[in-house]
């Protein structure tokens, strides 16, 4: 795919007032035609800091993230915007405008630079070798060399309650009026009660899975530190690198399922609408595996996930650990942006039926504070899998 992009650093009053006459302030906000990104400085209309040093606030932490080798532009720009929004202390906001259609990157990821591969055409660069490029229909996944649908397997087996916590049913906010777009209105859900992990399904857990030949082995990429599978130093740490399909096939295989993005969100926040899993209180390394706000170093300064359950002080109101932090879940829901808009269902709990993309929630060791409300909604594409992205099942019993 090719690439235009545009990176406008404005530190001035506009300095295109004759040309855009609807802004008095900043640049003028400009839709990007297709295969195009355009990265501002500030939101429309806004000024730029000029900062301290020989580049602004902007230029400063863009160059700092730009370097960082395996990230995609938009996740660098995420991280540009969170440092720019800290050091600004939310006087200033990055914005982007893109029509992006591939993936691309400033640096590539260390193993794929380092050994210069250019996949063949018709094959694409997955876990550090080239691969089908195959693009199946809306709603299915490649699994095992064809399509299939993305669909959960069924339980084989009944659960067990060790390790789980239970999440009594009854009315609790799901959703905040405050919140993103996706996260709009607050609404009053209903949920029966059911029995969820108290901890992201671990490395050695999983790998009893794969031992059974019920699952498939998770990717993994020895150059990247954030993978886990394969390292004898994580077996408890959160397996990831799983695709949904893969993390549904575990929680068939030992009787449970992924739990609904409904259910999710109440054993994160309890029925008393915490805007974190612990309250109130900002999120920080005491609490939650994540970007170290201090040192600016992903993982709070280790650059990977931790072994689950490292943070208690950061449990939900059930005692369920690191729903916030140390890896993104997958939830059973296909992801609607206007889901939270719709009215719930009087008397069960009813996702999307279809979509392209699953639902992740919590964020991740790799993210900053914002990502770590327990409001907060991911989606990613369900035959993905990466190193930010693991699982935790639920049941219901009886």
């Amino acid at each position: 795919s090719r690439l235009n992009m545009v990176i406008l650093d404005a530190c001035r009053n506009n300095p295109f007032e004759r040309a855009f006459r609807s802004q008095s302030r900043g640049l003028a906000f400009t839709d990007a035609p297709r295969g195009t990104l355009i990265a501002y400085a500030t939101s429309p209309g806004s000024v730029a800091a000029d900062g301290k040093g020989r580049n602004g606030t902007y230029t400063e932490a863009l160059l700092k993230h730009m370097k960082t080798p395996g990230i995609r532009v938009e996740t660098m720009f995420k991280r540009v915007r969170a440092d720019v929004e800290r050091a600004t202390r939310n006087a200033q906001t990055p914005w982007e405008s893109s029509s992006l259609t591939g993936e691309f990157y400033f640096t590539l990821p260390e193993r794929v630079a380092s050994s210069e591969v250019v996949c063949p055409k018709g094959t694409r660069m997955e876990g550090g070798r080239c691969v089908a490029a195959v693009e199946c229909p809306k709603g299915m996944v490649f699994q095992g060399g064809r399509c299939v649908k993305a669909a959960a397997p069924r339980a084989t087996r009944a659960p067990s309650r060790a390790g789980m916590v239970k999440v009594p049913g009854g009315i609790y906010t799901m959703g905040a009026d405050d919140g993103a777009d996706d996260e709009k209105p607050a609404r009053q859900m209903h949920v029966d009660t059911f029995w969820i992990d108290a901890h992201e399904v671990t490395v050695d857990a999983y790998a009893a899975c794969v031992k059974a030949g019920a699952c498939t082995e998770p990717t993994t990429e020895p150059s990247q530190e954030g993978y886990n599978w394969g390292r004898a130093d994580r077996a408890s740490h959160p397996v990831n690198g799983v695709s949904w399909l893969q993390a549904a096939s575990y929680c068939a295989w030992v009787g449970k399922r992924l739990p609904m993005e409904a259910e999710w969100e109440k054993a994160a926040r309890g029925a008393e609408a915490r805007p974190y899993p612990w309250g109130a209180e900002k999120p920080s390394c005491e609490r939650a595996v994540m970007d170290d706000p201090r040192s600016g170093v992903a993982g709070c300064g280790r650059s990977s996930t931790w072994p689950v359950g490292s943070k208690p002080a950061g449990a939900s109101p059930y005692g369920v650990h690191d729903m916030a932090g140390n890896v993104w879940e997958w939830a059973n829901d296909w992801y609607d942006p206007a889901y939270y808009a719709r009215p719930p269902h009087k008397s069960r709990i009813e996702g999307p039926k279809d979509g392209a993309e699953r639902v992740i929630r919590g964020g991740s060791y790799a993210l900053y504070a914002g990502y770590m409300r327990a409001v907060g909604r991911g989606h990613a594409d369900p035959s993905k899998a990466g190193p930010a992205i693991g699982f935790r099942c639920v049941a219901t019993f009886p």
